[in-house]
């Protein structure tokens, strides 16, 4: 078995890090004490419709948009189910949807 490289390393301290500190924030937001992903669903939008992809959605969850060119995540509650309330504007954009409960 090879070693890994330091960048290998790098990436795989990242990816840990980001499930830790991702299941912390949705425990806080699913006001739970456990720690738990709370994660409903992982959505890639296929078009550019705010109903089309996110039937899982539920009143009161939140949305988390990331864009599939650069930019900042953005965070959303929902208030229509089945409906994101950040309409895509890009094909291929990625969207965690975190339950309330």
């Amino acid at each position: 078995m090879s070693a890994l490289t330091t960048e290998q390393e790098r990436y795989l301290d990242t990816a840990v890090a980001s499930q830790r500190i991702g299941a912390e924030i949705a425990a806080v937001i699913n006001g739970k004490s456990e720690k738990t992903s709370g994660v409903q669903g992982v959505i890639i939008a296929t078009s550019v419709s705010a109903t089309t992809d996110f039937g899982v959605i539920a009143v009161g969850d939140v949305v988390v948009h990331i864009q599939a060119s650069a930019g900042d995540a953005v965070f959303a509650e929902a208030v229509a189910a089945g409906t994101s309330p950040i309409a895509p504007a890009v094909v291929g954009d990625l969207y965690i949807v975190l339950s309330q409960g």
